[in-house]
């Protein structure tokens, strides 16, 4: 026949048993497994105390605390920035273009006709010749492009006008273009105009030898870029972060500044984003964190007591008699509540609905 087993036996198996996921638990969050570990035999001790309850003191564990959550991020994509043609004429002879490069500001892109255009970034395409006189914001976009590529002095006193100095630089990039004869009116088919103040390149439809392709064709275009990151949790819920708190988004390497107010990345993180995943990703696997850790207390639930007035506190040892200190709970897993604490290290009682007459925080 069978014999029943011991009811201290049976408690120690019961408590043990999930000993192996609790320190599963531990390594995600970042707290160490002996201190879950150590939280759950204090449980197993207190089960084990016969009559009275006896009052159950241990030290407080300081730990780290980060928040960490896993997440799910929606990918949503756009297309590259892109390079049209202008309106120009003639055969195509060299082309500077290449995939996987980086086109900037000033770079050559090809030659028609032995007359080389240059990739310029203004703030919008150049769409008329400009010469003696003229003026206009187009102007003050040539005048600060001049400057860029070295033809014209910073702040010429013609601002926003063509005057002689401008015409001046003009000729002297005419003949650098190749030009036969320098000219000091500007031709906007010298320029592709470039949306960004560099492209990585990656496809190029321009071809030597063939004619130049119309105005407004795509001739070079970029890699897809996020253009937004939507964040779940990835049991589906929705991911609630503190207004004004920083976090980080880990994504494999990644760890990238996450605005706690917006939820979203910037655009300097949606770019480094977009250069570690394949194009047209949906979705990719990650944590969210605090930026700057906290100190935190990591106590059983049993040892959090609360007001009528709605204050949160723990009991804290001193000279013989237990005294309430005001505690702020910032999170909890597996049973474990985790507590702003008041102090570096304190001996708090664990069971003082069992030992105190009046257990609940003070009010006030």
């Amino acid at each position: 026949m069978d014999r029943p087993m011991p009811q201290r036996l049976a408690r120690v198996r019961r408590h043990l048993a999930p000993l192996s996921w609790m320190a599963a638990a531990a390594l995600f969050i970042g707290v160490p497994a002996g201190a879950l570990i150590g939280l759950l035999l204090a449980a197993e001790r207190l089960d084990d105390v016969g009559g009275e309850p006896a009052p159950f003191v241990q030290p407080a564990r300081l730990v780290e605390f980060d928040d960490r959550t896993g997440v799910v991020a929606k990918l949503r994509w756009q297309d590259g920035p892109t390079l049209y043609a202008p309106t120009w004429s003639g055969m195509v002879g060299a082309v500077w273009l290449e995939p996987g490069g980086t086109i900037r500001s000033g770079d050559r892109v090809a030659s028609l006709d032995g007359v080389v255009r240059l990739a310029v970034h203004t703030p919008q395409p150049f769409f008329r010749a400009l010469s003696s006189g003229d003026r206009g914001p187009d102007v003050g976009w040539l005048q600060d492009a001049l400057v860029r590529l070295g033809y014209l002095a910073a702040g010429p006193e013609e601002n926003d006008r063509v005057g002689p100095v401008t015409r001046r630089a003009i000729a002297a990039l005419t003949a650098d273009l190749g030009l036969l004869e320098p000219v000091d009116v500007f031709d906007p088919a010298w320029f592709v105009w470039l949306p960004t103040e560099q492209l990585e390149v990656a496809t190029v439809a321009l071809r030597p030898g063939t004619p130049a392709p119309p105005a407004g064709t795509a001739i070079a275009a970029g890699a897809p870029e996020l253009a937004s990151v939507d964040l779940e949790r990835v049991d589906g819920g929705p991911l609630t972060l503190e207004p004004g708190v920083r976090y980080i988004l880990q994504i494999g390497d990644a760890a990238l500044p996450l605005d706690g107010t917006t939820g979203g990345l910037d655009g300097n993180g949606l770019a480094s984003l977009s250069r570690i995943l394949a194009p047209a990703t949906d979705s990719a696997s990650g944590s969210v964190r605090l930026a700057q850790p906290l100190a935190v207390w990591a106590l059983p639930a049993s040892a959090v007591m609360s007001g009528a007035d709605g204050r949160l506190c723990v009991w804290v040892e001193r000279g013989g008699t237990y005294e309430p200190t005001t505690v702020e709970v910032v999170g909890g897993r597996a049973g474990v509540t985790f507590v702003r604490p008041a102090a570096t290290s304190a001996a708090v009682l664990e069971n003082p609905a069992d030992i105190l007459d009046e257990p609940a925080c003070p009010s006030g």
